[in-house]
């Protein structure tokens, strides 16, 4: 179930043909990293991520493991990092951020905030956690991107018309569903890719071997890149696209 969080800060923002760096620019797009610190530096060490690339981070940097807060810093401190708001940004900020609500704390301790929540509190100074919680609060709901010669509609969940849609998307998607945006390939994270046939083990019956591990699904006008970060399941693992040519990276 979806609760709608009251006095939720809308932006959105809208990126030309190519953010200039110098040389040559790269696009990366990651999303659902969910605290998994060393993994994620390991995955920007396999795609030889440099300066003169743009990391696209779709939501989700912590919850459910230790090390979100130091996910979260370190996208921060990127020049050439961009995050989108995911649903478990908008359950921190409504928990901990100047437009807290009352209904979110229970949503997020369910949801595996309990982690961050303690590292925001106990592990970071007062300045610490509100530089972040400010921070999350401007991110963007979804990001429109030019890539040569194909135009790219980055958000968290599904496309919608506020964030509750763009984050929650309710129902969420399935391997059959169709991107409603017919000019723009749809790229999101938020729902693992299991459960996009509605349950594990119908993902694994599919499968060639069954340690065969998860990755990037490729649907009608849309790619899921979550590839089970958050799960407890042993073939998880954090994936990548790369925009120019839809290159599969993971880790």
């Amino acid at each position: 179930m979806v609760i709608l969080l009251p006095d939720i800060r809308i932006i959105s923002i809208e990126y030309g043909e190519k953010r200039k760096l110098g040389g040559v620019t790269v696009h990366y797009v990651i999303s659902d990293i969910h605290g998994e610190y060393e993994r994620y530096l390991k995955m920007l060490e396999l795609i030889s991520f440099s300066d003169d690339d743009v990391l696209y981070v779709l939501g989700d940097m912590a919850d459910r493991h230790p090390g979100g807060v130091n996910v979260i810093k370190h996208v921060k401190s990127l020049k050439n990092a961009v995050a989108i708001l995911g649903n478990h940004e908008l359950m921190m900020t409504q928990v901990l951020g100047i437009h807290n609500s009352p209904f979110a704390g229970n949503l997020w301790s369910q949801n595996g905030g309990d982690v961050t929540k303690y590292e925001l509190q106990f592990e970071c100074s007062k300045e610490e956690r509100w530089d972040i919680l400010e921070w999350a609060e401007t991110l963007p709901e979804f990001i429109d991107v030019r890539v040569g010669e194909t135009d790219f509609h980055l958000v968290h969940g599904w496309c919608g018309n506020d964030a509750n849609e763009r984050a929650w998307p309710g129902p969420r998607p399935k391997w059959h569903s169709i991107s409603p945006l017919k000019d723009k390939t749809m790229i999101i994270g938020h729902t693992p890719i299991p459960l996009l046939y509605g349950h594990v083990r119908e993902y694994m019956s599919k499968l060639e071997s069954k340690e065969e591990h998860i990755k990037i699904f490729h649907g009608n006008g849309f790619y899921d890149i979550d590839c089970g970060c958050a799960m407890d399941h042993p073939l998880r693992r954090l994936a990548c696209l790369r925009l120019e040519d839809m290159q599969e990276f993971y880790m």
